[in-house]
């Protein structure tokens, strides 16, 4: 289709996942779920219907259109493009591509409000920056749990939340002390990649799963009729869920992708006022250049976001 709200050389900022805008779906402001854009033959026959489309990932998910380079084609780019205010630097701007939207995502399918109480699983970037949006939503008390010392140092010294690190006691036991009767809502951020016991680490190594062991965590650690979000990236089937638990707390579960071109007014207006700023979980800058000489160091659990500039 013709781009008719853009012009040559207008600074915008392209989302993760990929919409056309008009079909129904589109049309209900349900932009992660087009049924438009072409997905993968594989994601059809897998799951009997298209899914999101998304930049940059597998063959599941992308269908081959990558976002590291210097030029990219954005299809239906009147939908799919945030023309960014010149007062927003790049690195402000930049992440309200993926993570700041899929970040107020997470809370806002998670029924974080005034009061609540927020139990966070991972202290990534997305998981730092749904603790910063529990905050601006008022929530009551916001508990972030992970194991990297310097994202716990982070959520210490940044956002000033209390923490756990899973290293060091028994998450469960700890958080139930805490909060007596459990969370009002769980947000989970956590890579499917991440296991805790020996049989769901070898059900992993045999691809016959999905990590469960965080799952059946949070829904012991949330409180009967509240609300768990999912938004961390799982890829298989999961096995061992405890539904009997669910059905008897009356638990709220809900996951999925953001529906970025719906938050962008809310993400970039609390951009411009200062409110989110998320410079705080960059680690490392960078050329473009240079960036395959980084993918090694990415994979450091250190590393949080990195800012990779395309300009010279």
């Amino acid at each position: 289709p013709i781009v008719c709200k853009l012009y040559v050389g207008q600074r915008v900022v392209v989302a993760f996942n990929i919409a056309c805008g008009f079909c129904e779906y589109c049309q209900r402001q349900e932009y992660a779920v087009c049924d438009t854009i072409y997905s993968s033959k594989l994601q059809e026959k897998l799951h009997q219907q298209k899914k999101v489309t998304l930049f940059g990932h597998s063959c599941l998910k992308s269908a081959g259109l990558g976002g590291q380079a210097e030029y990219i084609r954005v299809p239906f780019a009147d939908i799919n493009c945030l023309p960014i205010p010149n007062d927003v630097p790049d690195d402000k701007a930049l992440y309200l591509s993926d993570i700041i939207p899929t970040a107020f995502h997470g809370c806002h399918i998670g029924n974080v409000k005034e009061g609540s109480i927020v139990a966070i699983w991972s202290l990534g970037p997305i998981g730092l920056l749904q603790a910063r949006w529990c905050q601006i939503l008022g929530a009551k008390r916001i508990i972030g749990i992970d194991y990297v010392p310097k994202r716990l140092k982070i959520a210490h010294q940044s956002l000033q939340i209390e923490t756990i690190n899973v290293k060091e006691c028994d998450t469960m036991k700890t958080l139930l002390e805490m909060v007596p009767g459990g969370a009002d809502c769980s947000l989970q951020a956590v890579d499917f990649n991440y296991s805790k016991s020996l049989l769901y680490k070898d059900e992993r190594s045999l691809q016959s799963t999905a990590d469960v062991d965080i799952l059946t965590e949070i829904i012991a650690c949330t409180r009967k009729c509240g609300t768990i979000s999912i938004i961390g990236d799982y890829n298989n089937v999961i096995n061992h869920i405890p539904i009997r638990l669910i059905m008897e707390k009356n638990l709220r579960i809900i996951g999925g992708q953001s529906h970025t071109q719906k938050y962008w007014p809310t993400c970039l207006h609390k951009v411009l006022s200062g409110e989110i700023d998320p410079t705080f979980i960059i680690t490392h800058s960078f050329n473009i250049n240079h960036l395959s000489n980084y993918y090694e160091q990415l994979i450091d659990e250190e590393t949080l976001k990195c800012f990779i500039q395309v300009q010279n």
